[in-house]
């Protein structure tokens, strides 16, 4: 009977150890509790922001001159097999709908809303900065505003028509400027942060983008 009651107490043992979360890696199941969280998780997205300096991006303007035409201000590039410019912009909207949906966790452990509010007014700012990539280089591009998994039919759904990818745009960035801080708000200590002002020229940004490409394309 000892034998017994010890074997016992080993696998109840066991199965207790199987429930415990990783000591080596966050979950969901511990993460998303705070508002340090949120920021930690925010903080990847700025990562996606371009780099200043020459390139071949500094052509994408009608007055910018190269040697290759440029095929993103005629509207004329053709859709790669593959690209970084397609798969990029999506791990940034990947990771900005994940903020977005995680933030409910937030809410319930007692972080205010307004502070989450601002997290996730930063999120759909650069899922908007991911879409409007799409839509410069490709035109009409997949529509994405949740986290997919392997059996999601929008894998393999069609290309969303631009013009309703660009209302998206819109939406995500009158949600920024209405929740994010402005940039006096901000103060030193969260200098660099997206900010209403942000918003509202990247939206300006978008507009003049889309309204002259309708112009210029019969649109």
């Amino acid at each position: 009977m000892k034998k017994l009651g010890y074997i016992l107490f080993l696998l109840s043992w066991s199965a207790c150890d199987v429930e415990r979360l990783p000591e080596d890696a966050l979950s969901d199941a511990s993460f998303w509790k705070s508002e340090n969280d949120l920021k930690a998780a925010a903080n990847y997205l700025y990562t996606f922001l371009p780099v200043h300096g020459g390139d071949q991006y500094d052509n994408w303007s009608d007055d910018g001159f190269a040697v290759l035409a440029n095929e993103i201000s005629s509207g004329t590039r053709q859709i790669p097999a593959t690209s970084a410019h397609f798969s990029t912009p999506y791990q940034l909207i990947r990771a900005a709908n994940n903020i977005i949906k995680k933030s409910v966790t937030a809410l319930e452990s007692g972080v205010p809303a307004a502070t989450v509010d601002i997290y996730v007014g930063e999120a759909r700012f650069f899922r908007a900065w991911g879409h409007f990539q799409l839509v410069q280089k490709f035109g009409d591009a997949p529509l994405i505003l949740d986290i997919l998994t392997e059996s999601s039919p929008e894998l393999w759904a069609a290309r969303t028509p631009r013009a309703q990818v660009i209302d998206a745009i819109y939406e995500d960035l009158d949600f920024a400027a209405e929740k994010t801080p402005t940039h006096a708000a901000r103060a030193v200590a969260n200098y660099g942060r997206i900010t209403k002002t942000a918003a509202q020229a990247f939206k300006a940004r978008v507009a003049l983008f889309e309204g002259t490409f309708s112009k210029y394309h019969g649109k």
